[in-house]
C-alpha cells in the first residue's frame, strides 16, 4: 500500500507539473505573464459563466427550481469533464513518457494505471474548477449558506471522477479491439478533430439554451433542462445528484446522504477502473506505438536536395518550415488546423449569434438581397464603404492570428537552431522564411473570409479594395508583432511538439499582447467617441508603425538573436 500510494504521489505530481512551466523557467516576466493569464482567464468566467449564474439563481429562488438549477450547473462541469477527458486521457494515461518507466518498476499494471488517473484527475479538475468556481460564485451570491459553499467545493472536486472513469474504459476497450489507434500521432489527430466537433456542438446547445433561458434579460420564467433529464443523467454520473442533496435541499441528513452518495460512488468508480485495468492495461501499454518529429536537423545537403540552388535557400527554408507544420501531426493539428478552424469558428459564433437574434435584426425571411441591404445600411451609418472595409478588413486580419502560427515559428524549430547557425544562410532570411511559412498557414481563412465579406456586402470596388489593404496591413502588423516576440524570446526547452505549441504560457502571453492592441483600441474608439473615419486612420497608422518597428526589431538584429539562442 505504501509503494501504491507513493506512486500515486509521484503521478499527481507530474499532473501538477503538466499544468505549471518547465522547471528550466526562470524568467521573471514569464512567470508574471502566467499570473496576469490566470486571472485574465478567472475574470472572463467570472464575466460569462458566474454572470449567467447569477441571474438564473436570482429567477430559480423566485420559481422555486433551485434544485434543478443545481442539477443542470452540476450537468454542465461533468459535460465540461467529458469534453476535456476525451482530449488530454489518452496522452495522460497511455502516451506518457514516464509510463514505460514505471512498467520497469515492481508495480502490478493496474497500480499504474491508478497512478496515472490520478494524473489525469488532477488535470481534469483544473478545467472544472475554471468552470465551475465562477459559477458557483454566482449562485452563492444570490443564496449564500456554508452548506451550500461546501457543497459545491465537494462537487467540483468529484465531478471529474466518472466521467474520466467511463472515458478511460472505453479508450481501453477501444485500443484492444483497434490496434491501429495505439499510434500516438493517430490517436492525437482523432482526439483533436473530436475535441472540434464537440466544441461547436456544445456551443450549439448552450446557444439555444441560453434563448430558452432568457440569459440577456435574466427574467426567465422556466429551466430549459427537464427534471427527468437531470435524474437520468444522475444515474450514470452520481456527482450530479450528490450535488443537489448537498447544495439545494435542507437538512444536515440530506446533506450526508449526497456526501455519502458521491464519495461512495466515486470509489466504486475507481474499484471498476482498477478491475478493468488489470486485464487491459499492461498488454495496450506494452504495444504502444510513439510518434512526433524524429528532430532531422536541416543542413546544407537537405537545403540544395529541397528545391535546388536554382531556386535558392530561401525556398529551401519555406519548404523545410512547409514539411515540419504538415509532416508532424501535433503541428498540424494546433497549428495548421486550428488556424484554419479558429477563425471559422468565430465566424460560426457570430452568425450563429445574428441567426438567434434574427427577428431584431431583419424585417422578413434572412435572404442574400436583405444581407446586402443591411450591409448598405451599416456603410451609410459608418460613413462610406472605405470606412467599413478598414473595419471589416481589420477585423478578419485579427481573427486570423488566433491560431497562434506566428507566436510559435521559432520556438517550433529549437531541434534546428544549432543546424541553423551553421548554414550558408543569413539569419534574417531564415526568419523571414519562418514568418512566411506561418502567415501564410494565417493567409489562407483569411482570404476565404474576404471573399464572404465581399459576397456579404455586394458589389463595391471601394470597399473591396480597403477591406483587402487593411487586411493585409492589420494581419502582417500584427503577426510580425507575434514573432518578434517569439523571435527574441523563444521557448526551446520544450520534451515534445505538443508541449511547444500547446503549453507554451509565452506563446499565450505574445498572442494576447498581440490581440490586447485591438482590443484597446476600440476600447478608446467607445469611450472616446471617436469618429469612425478617425478610427479608421488610426487603425491603419497603428498597423504601419507595428509592423515597421517589429520588422526592424527582428531583421536588424536576426544575428544576435539567432546566435543567443540555445536549447
Amino acid at each position: 500500500m505504501n509503494r501504491l500510494i507513493s506512486l500515486i504521489k509521484i503521478s499527481t505530481k507530474s499532473g501538477f507539473e503538466a499544468l505549471s512551466p518547465s522547471k528550466k523557467e526562470k524568467s521573471t516576466l514569464a512567470k508574471i505573464g502566467r499570473v496576469v493569464l490566470i486571472i485574465f482567464l478567472f475574470a472572463y468566467m467570472g464575466m460569462t459563466f458566474g454572470v449567467m449564474a447569477h441571474n438564473m439563481a436570482k429567477s430559480a429562488v423566485v420559481i422555486g427550481e433551485m434544485d434543478r438549477l443545481v442539477g443542470m450547473f452540476s450537468m454542465i462541469l461533468t459535460v465540461i469533464s467529458i469534453w476535456m477527458g476525451l482530449i488530454a486521457l489518452p496522452a495522460l494515461l497511455f502516451f506518457s513518457k514516464d509510463t514505460p518507466v514505471f512498467m520497469t518498476m515492481p508495480f502490478a499494471s493496474w497500480e499504474i494505471a491508478l497512478a496515472k488517473f490520478a494524473s489525469a484527475y488532477v488535470y481534469l479538475l483544473s478545467s472544472t474548477a475554471l468552470f465551475g468556481l465562477p459559477m458557483a460564485g454566482g449562485i452563492l451570491l444570490v443564496d449564500f449558506s456554508l452548506r451550500g459553499l461546501l457543497g459545491w467545493l465537494i462537487t467540483i472536486l468529484l465531478s471529474p471522477i466518472w466521467p474520466a472513469v467511463l472515458i478511460s474504459l472505453i479508450y481501453m476497450i477501444l485500443l484492444q479491439l483497434a490496434p491501429f489507434l495505439r499510434n500516438k500521432d493517430r490517436m492525437g489527430m482523432i482526439t483533436g478533430v473530436l475535441s472540434l466537433v464537440l466544441a461547436v456542438v456544445f456551443y450549439v446547445l448552450f446557444m439555444q439554451a441560453g434563448e430558452t433561458m432568457g440569459l440577456t434579460e435574466g427574467d426567465m420564467t422556466a429551466l430549459p433542462i427537464s427534471p427527468g433529464l437531470i435524474q437520468t443523467l444522475s444515474l450514470i454520473f452520481p456527482a450530479i445528484k450528490a450535488a443537489q442533496l448537498m447544495v439545494a435541499e435542507l437538512g444536515a441528513l440530506t446533506f450526508l446522504g449526497g456526501l455519502v452518495l458521491g464519495l461512495a460512488s466515486s470509489v466504486l468508480a475507481i474499484l471498476i477502473l482498477v478491475i478493468f485495468a488489470r486485464p487491459f492495461y499492461f498488454r495496450i501499454i506494452t504495444s504502444l506505438e510513439g510518434g512526433g518529429s524524429a528532430g532531422k536537423a536541416m543542413d546544407k545537403g537537405a537545403v540544395d536536395k529541397a528545391v535546388g540552388k536554382s531556386t535558392g535557400a530561401f525556398w529551401a527554408m519555406v519548404q523545410f518550415e512547409w514539411r515540419q507544420l504538415t509532416r508532424t501531426s501535433a503541428y498540424l493539428l494546433n497549428v495548421v488546423i486550428s488556424s484554419i478552424f479558429v477563425p471559422f469558428w468565430m465566424l460560426f459564433v457570430l452568425g450563429f449569434s445574428a441567426y438567434m437574434a434574427r427577428d431584431e435584426i431583419f424585417d422578413s425571411d434572412i435572404s442574400l438581397a436583405g444581407i446586402h441591404e443591411f450591409a448598405q445600411e451599416a456603410i451609410e451609418l459608418l460613413g462610406g464603404p472605405l470606412i467599413l472595409g478598414v473595419l471589416a478588413g481589420g477585423i478578419i486580419g485579427i481573427m486570423c492570428l488566433y491560431g497562434g502560427a506566428p507566436a510559435t515559428a521559432v520556438t517550433r524549430d529549437a531541434k534546428n537552431i544549432e543546424s541553423f547557425k551553421t548554414l550558408p544562410i543569413k539569419a534574417s532570411r531564415i526568419f523571414l522564411a519562418q514568418y512566411f511559412t506561418s502567415y501564410m498557414v494565417s493567409m489562407v481563412p483569411g482570404l476565404l473570409l474576404l471573399v464572404l465579406a465581399m459576397v456579404l456586402v455586394g458589389p463595391s470596388p471601394a470597399f473591396y479594395l480597403s477591406l483587402v489593404g487593411s487586411f493585409l496591413l492589420v494581419s502582417l502588423a500584427l503577426s510580425m508583432l507575434e514573432f518578434t516576440f517569439d523571435a527574441m524570446a523563444p521557448k526551446l526547452d520544450w520534451e515534445d511538439e505538443t508541449k511547444a505549441v500547446k503549453s507554451n504560457f509565452r506563446s499565450t502571453i505574445f498572442t494576447l499582447l498581440a490581440m490586447g492592441i485591438p482590443i484597446a483600441l476600440g476600447f478608446l474608439v467607445w469611450k472616446l467617441e471617436i469618429p469612425m473615419n478617425v478610427t479608421a486612420i488610426l487603425i491603419l497608422g497603428l498597423s504601419a508603425v507595428i509592423l515597421v518597428v517589429s520588422s526592424f526589431l527582428t531583421f536588424s538584429n536576426a544575428e544576435a538573436h539567432l546566435a543567443k539562442m540555445n536549447r
